[in-house]
Parts: C-alpha cells; structure tokens; sequence
C-alpha cells in the first residue's frame, strides 16, 4: 500500500507541476501577444477579446495544474512517513518434513515375504506391503 501511494503522489506531483508550467507559460506568451498588438496596435477588437480569454483560460490551468501538483505532493509525503517496509516480501511457504519410511526386516529372514508389486520384504504376519500398500498374498 506504501508504495502504490508513493507512485501515485509522484505522478500527480510531476504531471501537476509540468501542466502548470506549461499553463503558465502558454499564458505568459498570450499575455505577451496582447500586449503587443492590442493597446497600440491596429489588431482588430475579436483578437484581443481572444487573447485575454487564451490568458484567462491558461490561468486557471495552471492554478488547476497548481493544485494537483500540491495534492501530489501530499500523497507523497503521507506515503514517505507511513509506518512499515515499502516492499512487503511474499510469504515464505513451510513444509512439514516428511516423516522416515517404516523400517525394513532384515533381507532372508524367515519371517518376511516379499511384495509382489514392489519387492520390498515385508513380515510374514503383514497382509499388505509397507511400502507400496498392495496385498501380500
């Protein structure tokens, strides 16, 4: 959770603070633009009416851009100060160990019987094999 935030603010940081740049100086330019022709100049009224809407609209990007940056970067410092690791590592499974197998009777002994499925000696009074399970007939 710490480290999705930490990007999510990082993201909204950056794309905030480089859109209220680009707001501001796309604003900046339109207001340099009706400077220049509008007050002296013989630019027609429609032209100026469109720059100041371009220099107002701009603005209020770049306050918007200006917001989401700060948003971001709140985000970013809630992450930074959160308690916990910033990678949780996977959980480790744990197997049982697996238990010895039954031990076997002596080979020749004359009391075991040999499994026919497997071969395994097994004692004479077992009437299934120790090891694999099948009848010892």
């Amino acid at each position: 959770m710490k480290l999705v935030l930490l990007i999510i603010g990082l993201v909204l940081l950056a794309v905030g603070a480089v859109g209220a740049l680009v707001g501001l100086a796309t604003a900046s330019s339109a207001q340099a633009e009706y400077d220049f022709l509008c007050p002296t100049g013989p630019a027609p009224p429609q032209i100026c009416a469109a720059l100041l809407s371009t220099v107002a609209t701009y603005q209020a990007v770049a306050i918007g851009m200006g917001i989401v940056a700060i948003l971001g970067l709140g985000i970013t410092i809630t992450a930074a100060i959160m308690k916990g690791p910033l990678f949780v590592p996977a959980p480790v499974p744990v197997y049982a160990p697996m238990p010895p197998p039954p031990p076997m009777p002596p080979a020749g002994a004359a009391t075991s019987k040999p499994c026919p499925e497997c071969g395994r000696s097994n004692r004479s009074s077992d009437r299934f094999c120790s090891s694999c399970g099948a009848a010892l007939s």
